[in-house]
């Protein structure tokens, strides 16, 4: 450790390699509560997977786990979604929801749970096809 509490190797990493030892920390933290979430009653996972794929939104009261636990898990999700769908087809996250019609969110949640990558994979590509030929404006996609 230096004076300023900094590891000697933490000055030597470039910013791409912090960022992608964060990452790679932050999935095997999401991962550790995946695996006690998966190790848990059926019951709540069903019901925990049910809730996810009609509302969006992950309970931590129904997964009967800590909040931050589910947090976690959400920010790996979408931080794998940032980095490995989006980011290579020149979309953000933020640009990717606007072209989402919410009646399909169900539809994309579900094969996320199923890890199902390729679907969200397809769908980034229209919406990234789209915006190469109408420019990003999405008044007349619906």
């Amino acid at each position: 450790m230096d004076d300023d509490g900094t590891k000697d190797d933490d000055k030597d990493e470039t910013e791409d390699e912090k960022a992608e030892r964060q990452f790679n920390e932050m999935v095997a933290m999401a991962d550790r509560s995946l695996n006690r979430f998966n190790s848990g009653p059926a019951e709540v996972r069903d019901a925990t997977i049910a809730e996810y794929i009609e509302t969006g939104v992950l309970n931590p009261e129904t997964a009967q786990v800590d909040e931050i636990e589910t947090t976690m898990v959400e920010a790996a999700f979408a931080l794998h979604a940032e980095r490995e769908v989006f980011k290579p087809l020149g979309l953000t996250s933020a640009q990717y929801s606007t072209y989402v019609d919410e009646a399909d969110m169900p539809a994309l949640r579900r094969a996320l749970v199923a890890g199902d990558w390729g679907t969200l994979h397809r769908h980034a590509q229209a919406v990234a096809a789209h915006i190469a030929q109408h420019g990003d404006s999405n008044a007349d996609l619906y």
